[in-house]
């Protein structure tokens, strides 16, 4: 939790005051989580003060010195009084167990079903996409904590992984879901789907890098295949990777167009 610099040393706001209470503010918009709009506006004493409920919280907490707040406070729709934030919060609060709900609502009708696992994975992408939840917060913990990948799943899992900063949690999750359950193809494309997404970011290239390579660990990989992670790999940063695995594309293929192509650049 990051708290205000007034918060950092409330006591220096005057020793008369006594020990000063902390108000939590949290930030008023669809991104924040349930826990975190629950706690917003709470007093606690200053030895008393929650832990963070995730990581990169986005809430801070001020010194309450008495009675209603003054001034405005920011929410997603602009600056509003404190009472209207205080209603937008409860919105966002029923907004938020509303989706909460639908996705557990469906998971609790798979539970109970013959569903395959590949349609399990697919209705529970489709009620995230009605929610309008990218995996983040509790419910990226809920994914992150299954085996099932998703064709449609692996590159918002592991674009939630980046904005959220838990890059880490990717790989481990990737390796669990790409286990001898599945076959060598599927899991060749969750690997590749991975270090596509994870190359965008510049934090997440050493991670994009592991995915290539565990990528081309699939056996039986055509060229096709393999120039794809060689760009991949290339988006990550690798170049001189990039250009072994090209050049063993044309070493097993000597006519390949698009592997001449790739080479070219590459060595440009």
């Amino acid at each position: 939790m990051h708290t205000s610099s007034n918060s950092a040393s409330p006591n220096d706001l005057g020793g008369s005051f006594g020990p000063i209470r902390m108000r939590w503010l949290a930030t008023l918009d669809e991104r924040t989580c349930l826990e975190c709009l629950r706690l917003d506006g709470k007093l606690f004493e200053q030895g008393d003060l929650p832990s963070p409920p995730h990581e990169n919280c986005r809430c801070c907490t001020v010194p309450d010195l008495g009675g209603e707040p003054v001034g405005s406070r920011a929410t997603v729709f602009g600056p509003v009084s404190h009472e209207e934030g205080r209603f937008v919060r409860d919105v966002l609060i029923r907004m938020a167990e509303l989706r909460h709900q639908l996705v557990s609502d469906v998971e609790t009708m798979l539970a109970q079903s013959n569903c395959r696992a590949a349609v399990s994975s697919a209705l529970i992408c489709l009620a995230l996409t009605i929610a309008d939840v990218d995996p983040q917060g509790p419910t990226l913990d809920r994914v992150l904590s299954g085996d099932d990948a998703g064709n449609s799943l692996v590159r918002r899992v592991c674009a939630a992984c980046i904005e959220h900063d838990r890059v880490a949690d990717a790989i481990p999750w990737l390796h669990r879901c790409c286990s001898d359950k599945i076959p060598r193809d599927v899991a060749f494309i969750y690997w590749l789907q991975a270090a596509e997404t994870l190359a965008t970011s510049d934090q997440s290239k050493d991670a994009a890098r592991t995915c290539c390579t565990e990528a081309l660990a699939c056996a039986g990989l055509d060229c096709s295949a393999m120039l794809k992670v060689a760009r991949a790999m290339d988006a990550a940063g690798n170049r001189a990777d990039a250009l072994a695995i090209a050049n063993r594309v044309l070493e097993s293929s000597p006519t390949s167009k698009a592997a001449k192509t790739l080479i070219a650049k590459l060595s440009g």
